[in-house]
């Protein structure tokens, strides 16, 4: 017969697949390891179309695009920001954070990657081979 274990977490069934940010304010033991102990708010449901690859990365870029526009950059609704390499993983999440909290959002990464931002919800894209970031920037911003 398996050992029944008592467990604290109330958010979580057993089973459940979740990902966490599991790094403490003070790296002691590290994280590289088959079993960790953390605080359960640390923990989300990991979302069903995702792997457990994938969803590894969501927690550090996710807190580098949150601090950097709304700890450092203090964005507000209706503000507009310029986020550089739009594209990739901090760039992504930057958009649809800044999306989320009313933000005009200005994107800029290669061509092949102007219709992925779009669908992120960027309001307007740069390709930074084709055009100059600071003219467009200056364009869109007596457009809208």
């Amino acid at each position: 017969m398996a050992e029944e274990r008592s467990y604290s977490a109330r958010r979580f069934n057993v089973g459940d697949e979740v990902y966490a940010y599991a790094r403490r304010p003070i790296v002691q033991q590290g994280t590289f390891a088959e079993y960790i102990a953390i605080p359960e708010s640390y923990f989300a449901l990991k979302p069903k179309n995702l792997s457990f690859e994938e969803a590894a990365g969501i927690p550090l870029v996710g807190l580098t695009a949150y601090q950097s526009i709304f700890d450092a950059g203090q964005l507000q609704a209706n503000q507009t920001i310029l986020i550089l390499g739009a594209s990739g993983e901090v760039g992504s999440l930057g958009i649809q954070l800044a999306k989320s909290a009313g933000a005009v959002v200005i994107g800029v990464a290669s061509e092949k990657n102007q219709a992925f931002m779009q669908e992120l919800g960027a309001d307007y894209t740069i390709d930074y081979h084709k055009s100059h970031i600071g003219e467009a920037v200056k364009a869109y911003s007596r457009t809208g």
